[in-house]
């Protein structure tokens, strides 16, 4: 690719548009990558598609001139930009290609689909030979592009055929031998984009391959910095001619386990992993302890660094368009989004802290985004939306108004797309005793209780003491109180209650909480959440939930794998018996007190159709312990949003 004499990038890149203009994608200039990478690194694209679907695609690489770099990014797992950022066009596959679609015996899966959750649609389908997907972070297309592999197999092993883009726009299928696999590679044609797969599973219980993997997840919990910055495993294991030895045995014995440089540090859990401690760049390829690497062993990069250097060259004219296959008409514009945030009830901080997230995310993945803080004055809201009419609003509402099918509502009848569920799920989910009669007519387990009348709670207990007595329709754990035997606080509590004249109490269930995130109709994970009783969290309330140091989350679970399969349907089971859309989040009491090594009780106790969004959020580190990073979610729930009527 030659470089001088060449036009100004911006001339380059108003061409480059123009070529791609007309698409029904998404395109956008100078869009932030490093916040799409797990290494948190990393320059811009200088023109970022994201193709609507598989023809979009083809269209796009048939226009593009042979000597216009393309590069194809998957979830950012396995990949560090450098500072510079990517000339040309960048591809990153979205919504379009994440269909799966169960067979007799096998899976027909979209290149965007993240190999986790392809694990997971084959254990619900009842089909055998895909869990170790389960233990890779990535999507489906970087999976074949480079046979990622792990616990024993690989996609080779289970690869029938893949549908491919070439270069050219041609739509190519090629079975598994075409695709020439080796140790983590594969003769994907050069500038070739994989679109879809089918892998080959055979039939057995869903019980068995959801404990199988449980333990390959509780494995890789266990042996791999999993919630840190990284670039996913550096080094593939070299030649056996040359040494038998593992990658980071070479690494470890060379002295590089916790080395540190400019702020990137060789991870002391697992040294093939290269950890970004907060502050590290993209300056330069090269990894820490480099220079320390044994002789006869040299380096193998799973994965290049990608990019410019900071100071990288003016760019490479473009070829005569004339001579190539490209039309060009005008660009396609993001979609606009309005975070709708605040709010009248009592989570209206925990609100502001997720729309302050939401909104920094989708800028960063490339919308136009502006912030409507929700007050009291309902005209006001239907003012604003209606003079800045979104494509889409995002309700990172909470409690009353956002979450119990009000702003729903609204939204249905201005006919403006929104995220999360609908009217009816949201007031269902919302009624705690609406919520508990659902469950109970699906069959799912709920604890014993009922509603009183608060005015009537002072007399007597109203169940055998422990029990809980919470309001009808708060969230956040707001209001919540246990009562244990012996103590007489039923009429500080009466008096002090101020969340209308109906209460729901239910026995106390001993043991642990437990949630699980659902994404669609996919469970994400288990998180076992432990409040800090040095911080004088008696139970996971409302400062537990959103103080520094007030709870600490194990992920996944620690749980017997019966139990832990059974949470991971259970919430899949209590988010379609609300009808609920886009997001959910249940919660779970677990009594594993009496159990002894089998798997304890589990009872449902809510679901958050409006899951936080703050930092310290659980549906949020769920996502990313799956390998969906938090733009990433914000950008999925952005893409299923819909009226909901």
């Amino acid at each position: 690719m030659t470089t001088p004499p060449a036009p100004s990038d911006a001339s380059w890149t108003a061409e480059v548009r123009a070529m791609l203009a007309g698409l029904r994608g998404r395109l956008t200039q100078g869009a932030p990558l490093g916040p799409r990478t797990w290494f948190r690194v990393g320059g811009p694209a200088e023109i970022l598609l994201q193709p609507a679907d598989t023809q979009d695609l083809a269209d796009a690489l048939h226009r593009l001139p042979p000597d216009v770099p393309v590069t194809v990014l998957g979830a950012c797992s396995n990949v560090i930009i450098r500072d510079g950022g990517i000339d040309g066009v960048v591809i990153r596959l979205g919504g379009g290609f994440a269909d799966i679609v169960a067979e007799p015996d096998g899976l027909v899966v979209g290149a965007a689909c993240l190999d986790m959750v392809v694990a997971e649609r084959a254990a619900e389908a009842g089909l055998k030979g895909l869990e170790f997907l389960a233990g890779i972070p990535g999507s489906i297309g970087g999976a074949v592009a480079m046979n990622a592999g792990a616990h024993g197999s690989d996609v080779a092993t289970v690869l029938d055929w893949a549908d491919i883009i070439t270069r050219d726009g041609n739509s190519v299928r090629l079975s598994g031998p075409a695709l020439g696999f080796g140790y983590r590679r594969s003769a994907l044609p050069a500038g070739a984009v994989v679109v879809r797969a089918r892998l080959r599973a055979a039939p057995a219980a869903p019980a068995d391959i959801r404990q199988a993997i449980a333990a390959i997840r509780q494995s890789r919990e266990e042996s791999q910095p999993t919630r840190a910055r990284t670039g996913g495993s550096t080094f593939r294991n070299p030649d056996p001619s040359v040494t038998d030895r593992k990658a980071w045995e070479l690494i470890d014995s060379a002295g590089c386990r916790g080395l540190t440089m400019d702020g990137a540090q060789v991870s002391t859990k697992h040294c093939n992993f290269i950890l970004n401690t907060g502050d590290a760049t993209a300056a330069a390829p090269g990894t820490p302890g480099r220079e320390r690497a044994q002789a006869g062993a040299r380096p193998y990069r799973r994965h290049a660094g990608v990019g410019n250097q900071a100071d990288r060259p003016s760019r490479h004219p473009i070829p005569d368009r004339d001579s190539h296959w490209g039309r060009r008409t005008v660009m396609t514009r993001p979609r606009t989004i309005t975070v709708l945030t605040g709010g009248l009830s009592a989570e209206r901080t925990v609100s502001l802290s997720s729309g302050a997230g939401i909104s920094a995310a989708l800028r960063e993945e490339g919308f136009d985004v502006r912030v409507l803080d929700a007050g009291p004055d309902l005209g006001a809201i239907v003012a604003d939306l209606t003079a800045h009419r979104p494509d889409v609003v995002f309700n990172a509402l909470h409690g009353r108004f956002g979450e119990d099918g009000s702003i729903q509502g609204v939204l249905d009848w201005m006919n403006i797309p929104y995220t999360h569920s609908g009217v009816r799920a949201s007031a269902m989910a919302m009624d705690k005793a609406a919520a508990r009669s659902a469950f109970r007519a699906a069959g799912l387990p709920v604890a014993q209780g009922g509603v009183i009348a608060i005015a009537d709670f002072p007399a007597a207990d109203p169940l055998p003491a422990p029990y809980v007595i919470k309001p009808l329709n708060e969230g956040s754990s707001v209001g919540v109180e246990i009562v244990r035997p012996g103590t007489n606080r039923r009429a500080a509590i009466a008096d002090a209650w101020t969340y209308g004249p109906l209460a729901l109490v239910e026995e106390f269930i001993p043991g642990r909480e437990l949630t699980v995130g659902v994404m669609g109709d996919r469970a994400l994970t288990v998180t076992d959440i432990t409040p800090n009783p040095d911080a004088g969290h008696e139970f996971y309330d409302y400062a537990a939930k959103y103080q520094n140091g007030g709870s600490r989350h194990i992920l996944p679970a620690r749980i017997h794998p019966d139990a832990f399969a059974q949470a991971l349907d259970l919430a899949v089971a209590a988010h379609r018996a609300l009808g609920c859309a886009g997001a959910s989040r249940t919660d779970f009491r677990y009594d594993d007190t009496q159990c002894g090594d089998g798997p304890g009780r589990l009872v449902i106790l809510e679901v958050n159709t409006q899951p936080g969004m703050t930092p310290t959020s659980l549906l949020p580190e769920q996502a990313g312990a799956c390998g969906i990073p938090y733009g990433a979610l914000c950008r999925w729930m952005v893409e299923h949003a819909a009226c909901r009527t």
